[in-house]
């Protein structure tokens, strides 16, 4: 895994946060598109890589599969083995990891139902899992949803701003 140390060296490269901020997602921007969001996970994501991972290949897609994997924009899929940007179309419930839905704020809980609906397919596609996991970003915050036999629980709002080691670490 990656360090607290490892974790406080990412958030002071410039590309990423300067003066306490996050640069491609700024604090004062109240309003930002899913796009631009997964532009900067993918910003973010592409930094760890090239400083603690750079052996490691990408586990995620922006999946454009027709076998019920999410299939929209605000999406992304994280896959238990690496995919080819040509194979995405291939991607089913089975390889899925998690998945993380971008929404406005304001739609928090349709991200929410969206999470706890994909979740559901993770599970009848994938041979005993204990439970699944997914995230939503909305507007500024990200929420963790578990399903397991029992049901669904799903964290407190986390802001990006005011807790960027814990969005780091996520």
């Amino acid at each position: 895994g990656i360090t607290s140390e490892q974790i406080d060296e990412i958030l002071q490269i410039d590309a990423l946060r300067r003066d306490g901020e996050w640069m491609p997602w700024p604090r004062e921007n109240t309003i930002v598109s899913e796009k631009d969001i997964l532009n900067s996970i993918s910003l973010i994501r592409e930094e760890v890589k090239a400083r603690l991972l750079p052996d490691s290949d990408p586990r995620y897609c922006n999946s454009t599969s027709h076998r019920g994997v999410p299939d929209t924009k605000e999406t992304y899929v994280f896959t238990a083995y690496p995919f080819g940007e040509e194979e995405y179309h291939t991607v089913e419930w089975i390889d899925v990891e998690l998945v993380l839905v971008t929404v406005p704020l304001e739609n928090l809980d349709k991200g929410i139902s969206m999470c706890s609906h994909y979740c559901e397919s993770m599970f009848d596609h994938q041979p005993c899992p204990r439970f699944v996991a997914s995230a939503v970003i909305a507007g500024s915050h990200i929420v963790l949803i578990v399903i397991d036999r029992s049901g669904l629980i799903f964290s407190e709002k986390i802001s990006i701003h005011d807790n960027p080691q814990k969005f780091l670490r996520i």
